[in-house]
């Protein structure tokens, strides 16, 4: 007989209470926004934005829906990071946060009473005309101190993490309950990445695939603990740390991992996706970005940028769509 789970009413409504809308955390990738407790992978190999699509989110996520009469759509949740990789940067991130500010201040008070549409950052085509501003037919202009007291309220909703070891990120995993109790708005939980220990693990495992696995499959446990509780949406990073070999005598019916064991999510089959973590991970992610840079560069504005593809799989229907987007002062750009 299964033991009667026992929980205290705050536990109760963290599970159950009412989440922030996440609509629009990534409108031109997610259309409708993520379920919960989906699971979404970030794959490719190193310098091709999985990072830059974090921060990209992170900014979406933490915004308000208005400020002063200015419209950010944003989505006013919280985010946990867990960075393991060490690429995170506050700096970057908040330079983002006021480039965006700069950009619908200038571009909604520059606007005629007439609701023309304007594309925001991010792929949100919405109507910034101030008759969809609340009750406020001239936003104020805001000062400089305005901006960094607004950056630093938008900040307070992203709870940063950094691990250096396998243990680390476990234990930190485990100590996850006490803040998710206290800040119920929180939505969202990131890893930067999930594969940085890999090698350690591997290490420390030799010839024994349940060992180097041990890890692995103890993070997995309490990742779909976190998300059953909390009603939380998963974003990982993946790097390509390891690629496929072009192996004919593989059967071409299913998709084999880098061990030669079938994948359990089979994914596109012309993708270069090669699966070298836990079937437990497998078995969880819902869906799977695969970024990869593109050939040649993108010219905009006087910039010559790097362009990057981004592939996208939900793993039971396999490819849905690909996008080209450019990395710029004001974050991600699609093109």
């Amino acid at each position: 007989m299964a033991t009667p789970r026992c929980e205290s009413g705050a536990q109760l409504l963290a599970r159950l209470g009412t989440k922030p809308d996440l609509m629009y955390v990534e409108p031109h990738l997610l259309p409708s926004g993520p379920q919960k407790r989906d699971v979404i992978e970030l794959y490719g190999d190193e310098g091709c934005g999985k990072t830059e699509m974090l921060l990209h989110i992170i900014l979406n996520t933490i915004l308000p829906r208005n400020w002063r009469g200015f419209s950010f759509y944003g989505q006013e949740a919280g985010i946990i990071l867990i960075d393991t990789d060490y690429h995170f940067s506050i700096l970057r991130l908040s330079t983002l946060l006021e480039n965006r500010v700069d950009r619908v201040v200038s571009e909604a008070t520059g606007l005629q009473k007439n609701g023309d549409l304007i594309p925001q950052n991010g792929g949100i085509t919405s109507n910034t005309g101030y008759k969809d501003l609340p009750e406020q037919e001239n936003p104020k202009l805001p000062t400089q101190t305005d901006k960094e007291t607004f950056i630093k309220s938008c900040l307070k909703r992203l709870f940063v993490f950094r691990c250096s070891s396998p243990t680390q990120l476990i234990a930190t995993l485990h100590s996850l309950d006490a803040l998710l109790l206290n800040r119920p708005e929180i939505c969202i939980l990131m890893l930067d990445s999930l594969s940085a220990f890999y090698w350690i693990d591997h290490s420390n495992g030799c010839d024994s695939a349940v060992a180097r696995e041990s890890n692995q499959r103890q993070v997995c446990k309490i990742l779909n603990k976190l998300i059953t509780s909390y009603n939380l949406v998963i974003f990982a990073t993946k790097p390509a740390i390891i690629h496929k070999r072009n192996n004919l005598a593989l059967d071409k019916t299913e998709e084999k991992d880098c061990t030669g064991n079938p994948s359990i999510q089979t994914g596109d089959k012309s993708s270069d996706h090669c699966e070298y973590l836990c079937k437990a991970w497998q078995k969880m992610v819902s869906s799977r970005w695969s970024f990869s840079k593109g050939q040649g560069n993108k010219v905009k504005q006087s910039v010559n940028a790097q362009m990057f593809i981004l592939k996208l799989f939900n793993l039971t229907s396999s490819f849905l769509c690909q996008e080209k987007f450019i990395v710029s002062e004001n974050g991600i750009e699609y093109i």
